[in-house]
């Protein structure tokens, strides 16, 4: 993989003022915490160059978790090639176990990321048809094209697949993985699994868009 730049925005709450408590809620913001460069990277993820220390999304949200501290992280990327910047990785940070969460899209991204599979499975088919269908499938190639105008290159370099390999699962309280322990030597097995349902059960999390409940370790 090619080298990124990444950088670390961490959530913050700002207080309502006292007066206006019972009429506004908390504020919150991320803020720039951090940023790894492209040679940063190359030191950083095992991926790029076979040199780096860090090859799943446990062992990177634990190295978050020494540098930064618990909380709600959004990891925003760019690298050569790709125009504009991408959401690398979203993460709650807690003391002894992470969840990796999905940014909430909204109605036009998704009616975007579904006219590029559609354009992807264009694409695929024209390779073998006959003149009239490739015709066909010609227009609606450019149809595509024009209506969302999306960047193609782009869209597939989006996310963290290829720089991490991701171990957990979206939104299901997951272990950490120690970067310094050799990977092979923290398979999950029956005496020592990364995820539980009794963990996951015990832990305080909340499903998407409800309000968390109390935590006294949560910094946010």
């Amino acid at each position: 993989m090619k080298p990124i730049i990444l950088q670390i925005q961490k959530r913050f709450i700002e207080p309502a003022p006292i007066e206006y408590s019972f009429k506004y809620y908390n504020q919150s913001y991320y803020k720039l915490v951090g940023r790894i460069d492209y040679e940063q990277s190359s030191v950083l993820f095992k991926s790029i160059d076979s040199k780096g220390f860090i090859l799943n999304d446990s062992q990177f949200a634990y190295w978050l978790l020494q540098n930064y501290g618990t909380g709600s992280f959004n990891i925003v990327a760019n690298t050569k090639g790709v125009k504009g910047v991408f959401l690398f990785i979203h993460f709650e940070l807690y003391d002894d176990y992470y969840i990796r969460t999905k940014k909430k899209q909204d109605k036009l991204t998704k009616e975007k990321e579904g006219g590029l599979r559609e354009y992807r499975k264009l694409k695929n088919n024209l390779d073998g048809c006959n003149d009239t269908d490739k015709d066909k499938i010609e227009r609606d190639i450019r149809d595509l094209e024009f209506r969302y105008d999306f960047d193609v290159k782009q869209k597939e370099e989006r996310g963290c697949t290829g720089w991490l390999t991701l171990v957990s699962r979206e939104n299901i309280p997951f272990n950490y993985q120690d970067y310094n322990v050799d990977y092979n030597e923290q398979q999950p097995t029956e005496e020592n699994p990364f995820y539980s349902q009794s963990n996951y059960e015990e832990t305080n999390y909340t499903e998407p868009n409800q309000e968390p409940k109390d935590d006294p370790f949560r910094i946010w």
